[in-house]
């Protein structure tokens, strides 16, 4: 959830459907990017509150549990 909303590792997509000029095919286009993001408690207290408030926007109630209770376990 935090990748998702906060650190901004996920979610950087070509916009304005510039992806089918952007580059030309390589071997990077058949390798898969895996992005890790590592919080510690202190840092997900932090941002738990803003987390919370994109997820309840979005509906998404069960990502904001998900932070919720791994700031109170």
């Amino acid at each position: 959830m935090v990748g998702d909303y906060i650190s901004g590792a996920n979610h950087v997509l070509p916009t304005g459907r510039s992806a089918r000029f952007a580059s030309a095919l390589r071997v990077d286009t058949f390798r898969k990017h895996i992005h890790v993001v590592r919080v510690e408690r202190s840092g997900l207290e932090r941002v738990a509150p803003f987390v919370a408030a994109l997820t309840e926007a979005e509906e998404l109630f069960a990502h904001g549990e998900a932070v919720a209770r791994r700031v109170t376990q």
